[in-house]
């Protein structure tokens, strides 16, 4: 009752009517409502009246409340919250809350939405006993109050809230502020914009609220997700589509990922399961019709999916990406590269330190934080357009000019005339190669390279990385993580055969393998395909790291080419990112090295020692795979061996006997010329590999895999080239003293009988009739 006398007062302050109440009928809807539930209507017509007075009623002569005071929005507006707080739905969340589970976010209580073509911010509640969002736009200078009708108050059932998504990408402005939006649009009617994918989930699972049926489900980030859903007229494959679309969203505004491989409902592990034979044109109504309080319910979808990055939207990894805003010289003289191993007594110090960076963040613009840190940590110099040093009284004068406040960035003004990094941030933000990337990166993201690679306080910034001092470079450090990892999504590494390599000064390793936690980079690592460059950085002692061109493969060990932003062109820099203590602590060792990396001395002298870095994965499989091609004469491409192993498990005599089968397959002309019809669609996929789509090919022709997992055989090949990576370039560099160790370990008779019996067939049929699930 309150609500209701606040909303009429609230969103019609001029009329009169609602600023008289009848205390008769006042007494008797109370009482209705009391007798309804059981209430001591005294009681609770006392705490009406004395909440009329607070609110500004008065009781006249005639016992009717009259609002005589001019309407004050404000005043009322915080009494409309203080109920608004005590319906079910804010009491749940504060149970949640006082229960101790961690909630990222609570109900958002602000927004901003698109009123006559503008942006406005208002502070928001929802109502949902009336089906309705209540705005307030406080910043005007009449603060008004503006209601969305959501659902039809009066109706018990609702399934008309349609909830879309959608990205907004503007243009950079002189003010430097957002250009990447989540947007969200209600009812096809109300446009709301947020910041970031989180925001936009927020609000959207509450305003899913206001439906009756949802569908709950998961994303890979373990987000949970409501959709409102109407099941009397939407299908399973209707609903599986808005689902694939709103996900591919999420991860095109994260990562630039525009392109779903494949998306899967599992059937069994929803709740409740839904019937493995149920068809895709099914009305949901006919699913769930059964259940117990139906149709007002909440059920759970499982869904399986990944993505990626579109052909047209990535870069060739083996052309230098260069867009030339300056052509500078050598920066052996301004860089150095600190030693970014993690050594084994350090990895409790490493993994209590990572735990304690939480981003706190205090403004929304990405740009101001990573600025005002820069000042902050004495870096105001390479925001400028000097070359010298400037003296402190001048610092200050800017800082002034600026209006820098050492504990609130907010009030950072982002002036590019005096702060003139901006105006190359701006340069390559609008530069070729992020616009062949589709500008997935937001402008603090380009900030963040620029400054690791061409100014000072790259020096700073490494040298307290390995002496565990992160939290001076809480958002330096966040957003050239994401830069890197973004980057590296747009690149077509699947392609990549080069050796990288990294010179560390006066760094020498006695015994690796005791002294270093393999795998894991301490701080960010700059590398060259140039080896003379590396040396230059080593000097007269020291150590050459040498990256495996797997290195460069791994999906999970990000790096890129950051060429186009450096302005030392020549060293043609990938920039390989730091470990998270994530892959540390991973319990499964095949997850682990996907993520990670092994290190061997590979040669040294006096002067300089040369260590291989090699991707995990591929040093899992290396002896299998060598034993395997060399009895065959290294008639197959090691790739081919390796998803044998991967897909199947690591049985030779399978391997060998599916391998058999796929020569024989593979030299039927009418097998490959069906394979050479559809190579056009592989490759716009991304599968770059003839060899491994052929086989993939083959794999799916002769049923090898179940037909319950619905792959195709491009899908398949796009999740092993592009998502999972293929570590293998050409032939393995082996020595010929590791040769002869696999050798004696190779049971060559064993293999050969393997070749001329009919274990093929017993592979085939053993391996048809078993569930494979693919990793």
């Amino acid at each position: 009752m309150c609500l209701h006398v606040l909303w009429n007062i609230l969103s019609h302050p001029t009329k009169i009517k609602y600023r008289e109440i009848s205390d008769s009928a006042l007494f008797k809807s109370l009482e209705k409502r009391c007798s309804h539930q059981g209430i001591d209507i005294n009681r609770t017509y006392a705490k009406m009246k004395s909440q009329l007075e607070e609110f500004g009623f008065e009781k006249k002569a005639d016992t009717n409340w009259y609002y005589t005071s001019a309407v004050e929005i404000l005043h009322l507006w915080q009494f409309y919250c203080k109920w608004i707080h005590t319906q079910k739905m804010y009491f749940i969340y504060l149970f949640i809350y006082l229960s101790g589970y961690q909630i990222k976010q609570s109900i958002p209580e602000t927004v901003c939405m698109l009123k006559d073509n503008k942006w406005k911010e208002y502070e928001m509640m929802f109502d949902y006993e009336n089906r309705r969002i209540v705005l307030l736009d406080k910043r005007s200078e009449k603060p008004k109050i503006e209601t969305l009708q959501v659902g039809n108050a009066k109706a018990k059932l609702e399934f008309d809230v349609h909830i879309e998504w959608s990205n907004e990408f503007s243009k950079v402005d002189d003010t430097y502020t957002h250009v990447k939006w989540c947007r969200l649009v209600l009812n096809r009617s109300w446009h709301f914009r947020v910041l970031n994918c989180e925001e936009r989930e927020n609000l959207s699972n509450y305003c899913s609220e206001f439906n009756s049926f949802h569908v709950s489900w998961k994303d890979r980030y373990m987000k949970t997700h409501k959709e409102p859903v109407d099941p009397f007229s939407a299908t399973l494959r209707n609903g599986l589509q808005t689902l694939e679309y709103k996900l591919r969203t999420k991860e095109y505004f994260l990562n630039g990922k525009d392109e779903v491989i494949w998306s899967k409902c599992k059937f069994e592990n929803c709740q409740p399961p839904i019937p493995s034979t149920t068809g895709d044109d099914v009305v949901l109504h006919n699913v769930y019709k059964e259940l117990s309080e139906y149709p007002h319910i909440q059920v759970s979808w499982d869904i399986d999916y990944d993505c990626m990055v579109s052909y047209g939207y990535t870069l060739d990894v083996n052309v230098p990406q260069s867009d030339d805003h300056e052509d500078g010289a050598t920066s052996f003289g301004n860089k150095v590269q600190f030693n970014p191993l993690l050594y084994e007594c350090d990895i409790q110090r490493f993994e209590l330190v990572q735990s304690q960076m939480a981003l706190r963040q205090t403004t929304n613009n990405g740009l101001k934080t990573l600025l005002h840190e820069m000042i902050k940590n004495g870096h105001l110099n390479d925001l400028l357009n000097e070359d010298t040093k400037l003296k402190e009284e001048d610092q200050e004068k800017i800082k002034k000019d600026i209006q820098y406040d050492k504990q609130n960035a907010d009030q950072l003004i982002l002036d590019d005339t005096i702060l003139t990094i901006l105006k190359e941030v701006k340069q390559l933000y609008h530069c070729h190669t992020h616009k062949q990337m589709g500008y997935p990166l937001q402008l603090h993201h380009v900030c963040a390279i620029l400054l690791y690679c061409a100014k000072e306080c790259n020096f700073a910034f490494s040298y307290d990385q390995i002496q565990f001092r992160h939290y001076k470079w809480l958002y330096f450090d966040s957003y050239l993580c994401e830069a890197i990892k973004i980057c590296s999504l747009h690149e077509r590494r699947e392609e990549s055969r080069i050796d990288l390599y990294c010179g560390l000064k006066e760094v020498r390793l006695e015994s690796i393998h005791k002294e270093i936690k393999t795998g894991y980079f301490i701080s960010y690592v700059s590398t060259s395909d140039d080896l003379e460059i590396a040396k230059a950085f080593q000097g007269e002692q020291g150590c050459i790291l040498h990256f495996h061109p797997s290195m460069r493969r791994a999906p999970h060990i990000f790096c890129c080419d950051v060429s186009w932003i450096s302005p030392f062109k020549h060293e043609r820099e990938i920039l390989f990112s730091r470990s998270s203590t994530d892959s540390i602590t991973h319990k499964d060792t095949q997850d682990r090295s996907l993520s990670s990396w092994n290190a061997v001395i590979e040669a040294e002298d006096n002067n300089t020692q040369v260590i291989l870095l090699t991707w995990a994965e591929y040093d899992r499989f290396l002896q299998q795979v060598f034993q395997i091609n060399s009895t065959w004469g290294r008639a197959f491409n090691l790739n081919i061996i390796y998803l044998i192993f991967t897909i199947f498990g690591s049985d030779i005599e399978n391997a060998v006997a599916l391998l058999s089968f796929f020569k024989e397959w593979s030299a039927q002309s009418t097998n490959t010329q069906m394979y050479k019809e559809k190579r056009g669609e592989f490759m716009k996929k991304r599968c770059c590999d003839d060899n491994v789509n052929l086989f993939c090919y083959f794999l799916l022709e002769e049923n090898f895999l179940p037909k319950n997992q619905d792959w195709t055989s491009i899908q398949f090949a796009t999740k092993f080239t592009v998502n999972n990576g293929l570590p293998f370039v050409n032939n393995p560099r082996i020595t010929s003293k590791q040769y002869q160790n696999y050798s004696k370990k190779l049971n060559k008779k064993y293999l050969d009988s393997v070749r001329t019996n009919d274990s093929i067939f017993n592979f085939r049929k053993g391996e048809k009739e078993k569930k494979i699930e693919i990793r």
